[in-house]
């Protein structure tokens, strides 16, 4: 069996216990174990941020804006750790 679908029937047992059996919501720690598992998140930002964000993907080299902001994130970790 691939991995990708070991993940997702993991995951559908895990949120059926959880939601069905502990009849409650999930919450990130309760998968924070599966891999490749990525949290939503919100944020607030400028209109201009915001223009410039799409703008670079309407260019073609992000998929989306969280494509974007994803590798933005990870290049400024990136380059923090690398000036300590």
């Amino acid at each position: 069996m691939c991995e990708f679908i070991k993940n997702v029937w993991w995951f559908c047992l895990i949120s059926y216990y959880l939601l069905v059996v502990n009849n409650r919501k999930l919450y990130i720690e309760d998968y924070h174990f599966l891999p490749g598992m990525k949290a939503k998140i919100s944020i607030a930002m400028d209109m201009a941020n915001l223009e410039h964000i799409e703008a670079l993907v309407r260019t073609g080299k992000f998929r989306n804006k969280s494509h974007m902001i994803e590798y933005a994130v990870m290049r400024f970790l990136e380059d923090s750790h690398a000036k300590q």
